[in-house]
Order: C-alpha cells, then structure tokens, then sequence
C-alpha cells in the first residue's frame, strides 16, 4: 500500500512523521549516523484547500532519520509532489549557500558525502530553474550544519551538454546532463562519477569533481555515446580498458581507494545493448 507523506515544520523531529512511498531517490549517510533521504518518484504531502490525501509526482524533500531515537525529520524542499505545480529549482547565486535554495523535483540523481559531512548531489531528470522538466547536471552542495542548499556547479537549465577539456586535465569542465549515473566519494574529498543515461545515448566517462578547488576533471572513457567495452584479459589491469557505456548499476570503493562497478543496462563488448554482470575495478 501507498504511504503519504506527513510532516510538521522543517527541522523539527516528531515521531509521526514519515516520507512518502517513493522508488530512485538518492543517500546518504552522515558522520554521526544519521541516514538522508531526497527526492525520487512517489507521494508528497496534501495540497492545501484540495481535500486529497497527498500529491505525486516528482519529489524535493530532504528527510533525515536519526536511528537512535527512531525519528524523521523533514529538513528542506517542498513537501508537495510535481503534479501539483511549483516544481523548479531555485539556485541561487553559485556557491553560496542560502536558505531560499533548493534543488528542483528530480529522480535518478546520484549521491556523495564528503568528509566534513556536506551531502552532494549532482543531476537526474527532472526539473530546472525555469520549471522544464529534463535530464540535469546542477551539482549542489546541502551544509548539514547550517541546513542551507549551494548550488556549485553546472546548469540551472536543463539538457546542458559538456565540457571536456582535456582529458586528466582539471578546468571549467563539466559533464553533461544525465541520469542513472554512479558514484564514489574518495578519503581526499573528490567526488567521482561514472556513465549514465543522456539525451544523446549511455555514457562511459569517468569524472573526478575535486571539492578543494571546484574543478571537474574528465578522467577515462569516451566523450562520445554508447561506446562498447574494451575488456582486455580478465584480472589484469590495462590502460586501454573501459567499461562499456551504460547507466544504473552499483559501485564501491576500497579500503585501498579503488573504484568497483558491476553491471548496469549498457554496451558489452559486441556493441550490443543489453543488461550486464561485468565487474570492473579502476585504480588511479
């Protein structure tokens, strides 16, 4: 059964709140614990004077849950879904976090955590500054100390193409709009991002954001869609190895700060389409 989403007042735990049934929002988990929750398809709050159990759509609610008490707290965005209108981004002035900031309505986004505690998200599809639904490559930054969004990177507008440089090259790069992408956040506080789903195709670039310095950095794959995958001999590693272009799958990072990926729906070897249980390890 579908469950509406009840909430109080921002910031304020009580233990009758909850979110709304939801699939493909994004993760997080803190320093102290606590696990965060944005966004994803689903149920909102009611509309106001409307008489309705809740409004669909879309969501923008960061929700935290605070496992030792048992509790949620609504934290930031707006309670209602997309269907009932006001869906749109409010970005701000870049990097400066405000209380009137908030990411627009999205799913598929993907997630990271640095080691200040700060959660990032970056893209998804879903709704830009001008309220146009799309695939996104805004990167925001939300401060779990002073509970304000910034808006750090990329497109206020939807469907943005990239810049990418050169590649291993930190600039004014930025990867284009996509959703269905994977992620990694490593101990030097840069954040990496591999693949997704685009307007043009599947992707298989492999990005590197560093927080220090704000720049993004294209690290391996193709610039281009739906390029196959280049498997070389199983278990050693190889300069000329790439994972075929793909979005979805999952990731991890080791103790050592390699990167693993497996699977996803992408390109195999053939150039054939398909879902995939490939497992690739990328050590930079």
């Amino acid at each position: 059964m579908s469950k509406t989403k009840l909430q109080r007042t921002h910031g304020q735990a009580n233990s009758s709140n909850v979110p709304g049934g939801r699939d493909t929002g994004v993760t997080w988990i803190d320093p102290a614990g606590n696990l965060w929750l944005f966004g994803g398809e689903g149920l909102g709050g009611p509309f106001p004077g409307c008489g309705c159990n809740s409004t669909g759509g879309f969501l923008a609610d960061l929700w935290r849950y605070d496992p030792r008490a048992n509790v949620w707290t609504w934290m930031s965005g707006s309670s209602l879904g997309s269907a009932a209108g006001g869906a749109r981004g409010v970005y701000g002035t870049q990097g400066v976090p405000a209380a009137s900031n908030a990411p627009g309505h999205r799913i598929q986004a993907v997630s990271w955590t640095d080691p200040a505690g700060n959660l990032w998200l970056f893209g998804g599809n879903g709704f830009d500054s001008n309220g146009n639904e799309g695939q996104l490559n805004d990167l925001w930054k939300y401060d779990t100390t002073n509970g304000q969004w910034a808006w750090m990177s990329g497109s206020p507008i939807g469907n943005a193409p990239a810049v990418y440089g050169t590649q291993g090259v930190p600039a004014a790069n930025v990867p284009d709009a996509r959703q269905l992408a994977i992620s990694w956040a490593d101990k030097d506080s840069n954040l990496l991002l591999f693949g997704g789903s685009a307007e043009s195709g599947n992707h298989n670039d492999l990005w590197q954001y560093t927080i220090g310095t704000g720049e993004w950095t294209w690290m391996s794959g193709s610039s281009g869609v739906n390029a196959p995958g280049i498997y070389g001999t199983l278990g050693p590693p190889a300069v000329t190895n790439v994972p075929g272009a793909r979005a979805g799958g999952v990731s991890w990072i080791d103790a050592s700060g390699k990167l693993w990926h497996f699977g996803g729906n992408g390109v195999d070897s053939g150039g054939v389409t398909d879902l995939l249980n490939d497992l690739w390890a990328y050590q930079r």
